[in-house]
């Protein structure tokens, strides 16, 4: 737990301190002296002063700046000295500004740059599927083991990038490209979009090992067990699904046993090493209870059939979809005492899922329990790029890049309204939360996350907004084309951007704790 706070705690500074440290540097180089160099807003709570310099941390360590002498637009031509903001041209104050934005690409360039250097590969682009599931990819004609080389023709030599340019795809109609064991084939998916974030998918995994994770949406009703724990054996018998465990769960409760032998995986990590796991044997508890299953469920519209869905209590608010004879649910209790009180079981009834109608038998099924909320974890096998030197250059510029250009088209799609502002945007809470959960599963993924939100930091800097970076590169940019806009203009501009990025602030920062709060342990 320290280590992991220690961990977020030192990405937040490390990002803020690189990026303020270009615009130190880059201004020093242009000639301008720096009065205050900041990590935080507000009282200092350490501070030191080196030359004309003061260096300090504040108790609100939620971004940075350097304030340089003379940075005053209202007194821009009032006793400028040598060394001043205002005393250097406004090609040299636009050098300054992006100085920072510079510093943070720079940072994220380095970062993945050594990370590739020790080993680092990123997950591999041969897929598999989620058992028991028909996916668009399926009904499209891909296969487990195939290879996604290339989507809506960029070239996808990861499952990083696979998922990046599915899920930002400008329609729903999915090209992609293939290897399949040395043949290249072409298909077409469609892709099904997911109503509250707007990302697509068309239903594939990296190939890993599979596992039953124990999730920590609610603490498991076994002491024995703990969130995080990876279900590996049960009775001696691999576990690679939610329904492979229910199943072998329930043979257990059939032959009149009540306990059944589980091996799991668990974190073990001391303070040294959070990331390392060790394998425990445990005697637990063994319970039933039924759930509803809707079988042979046909697509009114399409014609298409799948085998089966599920409809069960922890798949959260997936129910709310399902609309009855015109009657739709707010909880599950409603939900499940209609089907209990009002529909026959083994039944074929007619529903609507979304907004589409199907046809589907419903019947109601035993299952094993353990206790606990279980979830799907994939243990993503790793790609095999060169290692040679030149290939590490090649593959930092190009994850460099990529990271740069989805972050950009990420952008993109928000403005168009394609992507759900509140799913997709996050603020210094929720990274700070993801950063402390990024450790426990290995100090690469920790560090490629650092890259990538210093890469994020700096091109949302370079925004042409007032207040910001992008927005001082504006005004300086126009004084060295045209002239200098009017002290008042400016000044405006900069409150109504100020005003403007407090209330976005306010918001991300209260979604934030809305979504984090209710996971955070």
């Amino acid at each position: 737990m320290i280590v992991q706070l220690l961990a977020a705690i030192f990405l937040f500074g490390l990002c803020i301190f690189f990026h303020e440290l270009g615009h130190f540097l880059i201004g020093k180089w242009m000639g301008v002296r720096a009065r205050i160099f900041s990590i935080g807003y507000g009282r200092g709570i350490w501070f030191k002063r080196i030359g004309r310099t003061i260096y300090q941390i504040t108790a609100i360590p939620l971004g940075g700046y350097v304030q340089f002498y003379g940075d005053d637009i209202t007194k821009k031509h009032e006793n400028i000295k040598k060394g001043d903001f205002f005393s250097v041209g406004p090609w040299r104050r636009i050098a300054l500004a992006f100085g920072g934005p510079f510093f943070s690409l720079l940072l994220g360039f380095l970062v993945i740059f050594f990370l590739i250097v020790f080993g680092w590969q990123p997950m591999t682009n041969e897929i598999t599927f989620p058992a028991n599931a028909q996916t668009p990819a399926i009904e499209a004609g891909l296969q487990k083991g195939d290879k996604i080389i290339a989507v809506n023709g960029q070239t996808t030599n990861s499952f990083e990038k696979i998922g990046f340019y599915v899920g930002l795809s400008s329609s729903e109609t999915i090209n992609v490209k293939i290897d399949r064991k040395g043949q290249k084939l072409e298909k077409v998916i469609k892709a099904k979009r997911n109503t509250s974030n707007g990302l697509y998918s068309i239903g594939v995994q990296p190939k890993g090992e599979s596992y039953v994770l124990v999730t920590p949406k609610k603490k498991p009703a076994q002491p024995a067990l703990k969130e995080h724990d990876r279900i590996i054996n049960v009775n001696g018998k691999r576990i690679h699904s939610v329904t492979e465990l229910q199943k072998v769960l329930l043979a257990v409760l059939e032959k009149g046993e009540k306990t059944a032998k589980v091996d799991v995986d668990r974190k073990a990590g001391g303070f040294f090493s959070p990331t390392s796991r060790t394998r425990e044997s445990l005697i637990l508890n063994v319970t039933s209870a039924p759930y509803f299953l809707l079988e042979n469920v046909k697509d009114l519209q399409t014609g298409k059939t799948i085998p089966s869905i599920p409809l069960r209590k922890e798949d959260g608010d997936a129910f709310k979809k399902i609309s009855i004879d015109s009657k739709s649910f707010s909880t599950w209790s409603d939900f499940s005492a209609y089907l209990n009180q009002e529909i026959k079981i083994n039944a074929e009834l007619r529903l609507t899922i979304g907004t589409v109608p199907v046809a589907a038998k419903l019947v109601k099924q035993p299952r094993g329990l353990l206790g606990f909320i279980p979830a799907q974890y994939i243990d993503a096998q790793k790609a095999a790029h060169p290692t040679d030197i030149g290939s590490i250059l090649t593959r930092t510029v190009d994850t460099t890049v990529f990271l740069t250009t989805s972050t950009l088209m990420g952008l993109y799609r928000l403005i168009q309204g394609k992507l759900s502002f509140q799913k997709s945007v996050s603020g210094p809470i929720k990274i700070f939360k993801v950063a402390h959960d990024t450790v426990e599963t290995g100090w690469d993924n920790f560090w490629f996350l650092l890259a990538n939100i210093t890469i994020i930091l700096g091109i949302m800097n370079l925004l042409p907004i007032p207040v910001l970076d992008g927005g001082h590169i504006v005004f300086y940019l126009i004084e060295a084309i045209y002239n200098p806009l009017p002290v008042k203009v400016i000044a405006s501009s900069v409150r109504v951007g100020m005003v403007l990025l407090l209330s976005l602030g306010v918001f991300v920062i209260f979604n934030d704790l809305f979504d984090v709060l209710r996971g955070w342990p």
